[in-house]
């Protein structure tokens, strides 16, 4: 009785083990076998919040995710479309667990875009969007519509008026890092109707 009681108690210890393996096995993230970091080398093609879009030289896009382990270099690089660079990613399982995705470890400025004009200030140009903190307006100058943010304190000329859609305006301004992000804010300091 004994003996069959400890071949019974060895039986299901080693089915315990066997069960706890396999789920070790099931429930390792898949980073520990994935393949070590990959190298991209393109031109930005799309940018968003947390996100770029690189085009590499076969034509192949990539949605690259960017957050607070993304180091620059040079360090106070920010991405922009048209440059050119090389980024170093992983799979990263997401937050949820339920998808992976692409997290960049590092990027690295090979060219900056030789076509871009760059904006100075002060810049003239439409206003499309009027927001309660922000207008969106229009740059001929650069061909784009560019988002500007007005802080407490921002003059405008004449005094009293309120921006609306349509109206031409001349717009002075700084360009900042963003306070979240790797990008660029461009803050108000005067805004000028033109008549």
């Amino acid at each position: 009785m004994c003996s069959q009681r400890k071949t019974n108690l060895l039986v299901s210890s080693a089915q315990i083990l066997i069960i706890f393996l396999i789920m070790f096995l099931l429930l390792l993230p898949t980073a520990a076998f994935s393949n070590p970091d990959s190298v991209i080398t393109g031109v930005i093609t799309k940018q968003g919040f947390g996100y770029i879009i690189v085009k590499d030289s076969s034509g192949i896009e990539i949605k690259l995710n960017t957050g607070r382990e993304t180091n620059y270099e040079p360090a106070d690089y920010r991405c922009e479309i048209g440059d050119t660079i090389t980024a170093n990613y992983y799979k990263k399982v997401s937050r949820d667990g339920r998808s992976s995705l692409l997290a960049v470890k590092k990027i690295t400025l090979v060219k900056a875009d030789p076509n871009r004009k760059i904006l100075k200030s002060p810049a003239t140009g439409t206003i499309e969007k009027t927001g309660r903190k922000c207008f969106r307006v229009s740059i001929p100058a650069v061909n784009k519509t560019m988002k500007f943010e007005r802080i407490r304190g921002t003059k405008t000329s004449p005094d009293g008026w309120i921006p609306r859609d349509g109206q031409k305006v001349v717009i002075d301004f700084e360009k900042k890092p963003a306070r979240w992000g790797k990008s660029y804010v461009y803050v108000i300091k005067s805004m000028k109707l033109v008549r």
